[in-house]
């Protein structure tokens, strides 16, 4: 407006043409305008559920305005990207139309300036096929078309949600695999049997919303009649700052008040208005986090309004916590280890309040991590990325690292966590650290199959061998083990004769560098060649994964997601490298042994409920 007026102005003033320059200021204030106005929502900003600030929560760039440091952080985490509008720049899959077979359907995805649209079988439908009757769809299954709305995981895998008719988000049944950099059907992303029908589908507005968002609202059951589709709103997509310091409506308020913030700032009192987790009791702190990392059982939940639970209050006022013995004997598998230690990905709390050190210490979550202060993909603390978390309570061990642990200092043997946290938790196709913080036990691995951290680095030697060096450093009583124990690597009874679980955990670690050191080379790849036609898909795809890192594999031609039953070809392909490259007989093991060992194998069903 202003660029006009004085271009109008200079015409009066003076008889010559109007310049260059103001048709320029004229011309920039015009783009200038065009920028600013406000543009049309996309589809996907109209149909992914609307954020709202009707429970008190003002979003993360309210925040930021006070706080960008903090912002900035999390703004790079991947909590902030745990869902998202399906912009072109959240949506991690190639912006490539492909058409893909694989679990008995098809799968087309088709890119239009960035926006994502895809046709898939029905997904609730194939999920009763696959419980019902089986993994087999038809030809000519119902289907499903749309465009992809919202977009959750941006760090391991990515699902995608398509807007129904009714009103109702619905998953796709394929999932992209960000390490791996394709796409496969979601079924085969989980750890179950092989006719499970998890990955599937998902249900936004009663499952997903109360951790994959913050302030989620289902409105899944509101009043009136016909009833009316779901219309789920949340405070913010993603895990953003509200999610650990609680509704901020009240601290914005009232903080509009310079002379208030500058009072708490140079008095260094908490501000009561907004939660810090760091000034809370240990406890409470942990159970801030415990709202998403930990496993629950029932908890105070509106179908339309969502959860009551606020960072800063005790959780099990609202939420009923998942422990060993509250859960039916038949049922504790898909969740924990025998001995009560949880093996599930995303349920840290849940082990960490089992330990020791949690029980009569004051660890909490923060005493290893920062939302503020680390790398994204981890999230530990950047000054204690090393032992000085556990020598911050430990300090006496710091002057006798080798006296205490037996191996060379800089050795991973040396590491507590390797120790004392070692790598029995699956999710996500992978294999992390367990949170429960306890003392590696031959025996306990005997008696509840838990692998042992001794083991896990040495795969190569029996049970009987680490229950020796644990008795002999550490002054324990010896143990009775059984012939196969005494005498059989524990990596290999894991992996050919162990359950699911068991066989996930060692193939990982096959491949794990820490273990390929200390066990050598010469010994696995004939083994995870056996793995390579399991019956369940994520063994497999572990197996394969391992199995790269050994040399002649490099570019063995393999995809874990076929069928079993033309899966044995490849086998014979992997022991037949496997055996090039020794140069000798491929097996480690005499062959009737493993015969014997795989005739043995714990088929039980098993299910990791991520």
């Amino acid at each position: 407006g202003l660029a006009v007026f004085a271009v109008h102005r200079a015409r009066l003033r003076s008889s010559s043409p109007v310049t260059p320059l103001l048709l320029g200021t004229l011309g920039a204030c015009l783009v200038f305008a065009a920028l600013w106005l406000p543009s049309e929502p996309s589809v996907p900003e109209l149909q992914s559920p609307e954020q709202n600030d009707d429970q008190g929560y003002v979003s993360s760039q309210t925040c930021r305005s006070c706080h960008p440091g903090k912002y900035d952080s999390w703004y790079s985490s991947y909590h902030r990207t745990m869902t998202q509008v399906a912009s072109p720049e959240a949506i991690a899959a190639p912006h490539q139309s492909v058409s893909l077979v694989g679990g008995s359907r098809r799968f087309n995805v088709e890119f239009k300036d960035g926006e994502m649209f895809v046709d898939d079988v029905k997904q609730w439908k194939a999920y009763w096929h696959f419980t019902n009757k089986g993994p087999i769809l038809p030809e000519d299954f119902p289907r499903v078309s749309g465009q992809v709305v919202m977009t959750t995981g941006s760090h391991h895998m990515q699902l995608y949600w398509i807007k129904l008719e009714d009103g109702g988000l619905e998953q796709l049944s394929w999932t992209w695999l960000i390490r791996d950099q394709r796409w496969v059907p979601g079924e085969m992303v989980y750890l179950q049997p092989p006719d499970g029908p998890a990955g599937l589908t998902g249900t936004w507005e009663l499952n997903c919303i109360k951790c994959h968002a913050t302030g989620g609202q289902p409105r899944a059951a509101l009043a009136g009649e016909p009833t009316p589709p779901p219309d789920p709103r949340a405070g913010e997509l993603g895990i953003a700052c509200e999610a650990c310091h609680g509704p901020a409506a009240e601290h914005v308020a009232i903080n509009q008040n310079p002379a208030r913030r500058y009072a708490l700032h140079l008095g260094g009192d908490p501000d009561p208005t907004i939660v810090n987790p760091n000034s809370l009791d240990p406890k409470r702190a942990a159970e801030a986090c415990a709202a998403c990392h930990g496993g629950r059982l029932e908890m105070v939940w509106d179908e339309n309004e969502g959860g009551k639970f606020t960072p800063g209050e005790p959780i099990e006022d609202f939420v009923t916590l998942r422990r060993f013995h509250g859960i039916p004997e038949d049922k504790r598998h898909h969740y924990f280890w025998a001995d009560g230690t949880s093996r599930v990905t995303g349920r840290e709390y849940t082990a960490l309040s089992a330990s020791e050190c949690f029980v009569n210490g004051d660890i909490t979550c923060s005493s290893c991590h920062s939302m503020h202060d680390s790398d994204p993909n981890d999230q530990l603390r950047r000054d204690l990325t090393s032992d000085q978390a556990c020598l911050q309570c430990h300090p006496q061990i710091a002057p006798q690292i080798v006296a205490h642990t037996h191996h060379a200092k800089d050795s991973p043997g040396s590491r507590c966590n390797s120790c004392h946290m070692p790598n029995t938790t699956y999710g996500l196709l992978s294999l992390t650290s367990s949170h429960r913080v306890d003392s590696p036990s031959a025996k306990k691995s005997a008696e509840t199959g838990r692998p042992n951290a001794c083991n896990l680095c040495h795969l190569d030697k029996p049970l009987s061998w680490a229950d020796e060096r644990i008795a002999t450093w550490y002054d324990k009583p010896r143990n009775e083990f059984s012939a196969e124990e005494n005498e059989i690597p524990a990596g290999a009874l894991w992996l050919l004769k162990g359950d699911a679980v068991q066989r996930a955990t060692a193939a990982w670690h096959f491949g794990w560098e820490p273990a390929m050191k200390a066990s050598g080379t010469d010994f696995q790849a004939p083994l995870l060649a056996r793995s390579l036609d399991d019956s369940y898909a994520a063994v497999r795809y572990l197996a394969e994964r391992s199995l790269r890192k050994f040399e002649g594999f490099e570019d063995f031609a393999y995809d874990f997601t076929r069928p079993v039953r033309v899966q044995g070809p490849f086998v014979e392909a992997a022991l037949a490298i496997s055996a090039q490259h020794s140069g000798s007989t491929p097996d480690p093991l005499d062959g009737a042994l493993i015969a014997r060992l795989m005739a043995e194998r714990d088929n039980s069903d098993q299910l990791i409920r991520e």
